[in-house]
């Protein structure tokens, strides 16, 4: 229809007609191609325990399936490829951070190359981090895919939390994560499930399930997401914490969880296991401070809770070292930057939107999702939405 506008040509009238029921025809197609990216996303979590296969072999296929779903919804409203505007100074600035950013892990990943030789999972490691951004940029249904995502999470987290209390009435439970058989994986899944279920749910039925997933959460010692999700939801329900600045919010969550990975005890500072792991990962960062090493994928499900094992595979408990080890201070810095500057922005109201970002951003002090499709898709898409005032109630 643009093309008929400001001319003094009538339209003609078939040609109204052939562009409605295109329309009606994309949208199932577009729902489809929505949910079923959501879909993918969260099931990549679960596909190397339920499949009994390496994620070596899970991760290349699942990419795939998600690159070619965040493609085909970014292609959408070719060509016109609506990108909404950032409407506030602050958001502004932030939508300007991000791509920076995005600019620097491209360029410290081809640098990186020249050092070492890239494995396929490393180039789609890369890929994820510098290349989902740039397709949610062009995707005028974040929102909606959010919401899949979210609802899916709901969906799983159930089944899972059934498996936790099943195994423990049974007396056979060994802090089994569900059906993941991933402590960490489960638990991601079990905080977006309990946010959506405060902030987009409605009913009475919402606060018993809430509930149990909270238990389920003790049950399998996911202790950081659970500490999350205890922060999240009288963040969304409480209407005087609105008041609380989030960016306040997201630094006191980090420095929180700091405090537990170099906590042995209550007051009681140690040289822990993950603390350990942590201080390593700072000298690594500090060793190739401006471009980094370059993306270096990990498995991580065989690998056993000893320093040794844990330290010889590169982990470091913290997404902020994972990305300065790879992609140098600046890139990692200016990532944070434009989720806090995102978070900078005045609202009248706290909402789902912002709280998972504060969340998620305060997660990378002290954990790491940003390796998996799950935590990438949701933190770059809670960031890039923030930052546009659209929909879901930002």
């Amino acid at each position: 229809m643009a093309d008929w506008v400001g001319t003094k040509k009538p339209v003609p009238e078939w040609r109204y007609f052939e562009a409605v029921l295109l329309s009606r025809m994309r949208e199932p197609f577009t729902v489809g191609v929505t949910w079923a990216t959501a879909l993918a996303v969260v099931t990549s979590v679960y596909a190397p325990a339920v499949l009994g296969v390496s994620s070596r072999v899970t991760t290349p296929a699942l990419a795939v399936v998600i690159a070619s779903g965040l493609i085909l919804l970014a292609m959408r409203g070719w060509p016109d490829l609506p990108v909404a505007p950032a409407l506030t100074p602050m958001r502004r600035l932030s939508a300007v951070c991000l791509p920076l950013a995005m600019l620097g892990f491209l360029f410290s990943g081809v640098a990186g190359r020249f050092d070492r030789e890239y494995s396929l999972n490393d180039w789609g490691l890369l890929a994820l981090q510098a290349g989902t951004p740039l397709l949610l940029l062009f995707n005028n249904r974040r929102p909606q895919l959010l919401d899949a995502v979210g609802w899916v999470c709901v969906g799983f987290a159930t089944v899972d939390m059934a498996a936790n209390f099943w195994a423990a009435a049974l007396g056979s439970w060994e802090r089994d994560p569900g059906i993941s058989g991933n402590t960490h994986a489960a638990g991601l899944v079990a905080f977006i499930a309990v946010a959506f279920l405060v902030g987009r749910a409605n009913g009475w039925w919402r606060w018993p399930l809430i509930a149990l997933l909270l238990g389920s959460l003790c049950l399998i010692d996911a202790r950081r997401y659970l500490g999350m999700a205890i922060v999240a939801v009288p963040l969304l329900t409480l209407r005087p914490l609105a008041k609380l600045p989030l960016v306040l919010v997201t630094v006191m969550a980090a420095a929180a969880g700091l405090v537990g990975t170099f906590s042995t005890g209550l007051l009681s500072f140690g040289d822990d296991l993950r603390g350990s792991l942590m201080k390593e990962g700072l000298a690594d960062a500090l060793a190739h401070p401006l471009l980094g090493t370059g993306p270096e994928w990990r498995d991580t499900s065989g690998l056993e809770a000893t320093y040794r094992s844990l330290s010889g595979a590169g982990v470091t408990e913290s997404g902020l070292l994972d990305l300065s080890i790879a992609y140098g201070l600046p890139a990692a810095l200016l990532l944070v930057l434009s989720a806090l500057l995102a978070l900078s922005a005045s609202r009248s109201r706290l909402t789902l939107v912002p709280v998972m970002l504060a969340m998620l951003t305060a997660e990378l002090a002290f954990g790491d999702s940003l390796t998996g499709f799950l935590g990438a898709v949701v933190f770059y898409t809670v960031l890039t939405v923030s930052q546009r005032d659209e929909g879901l109630g930002t």
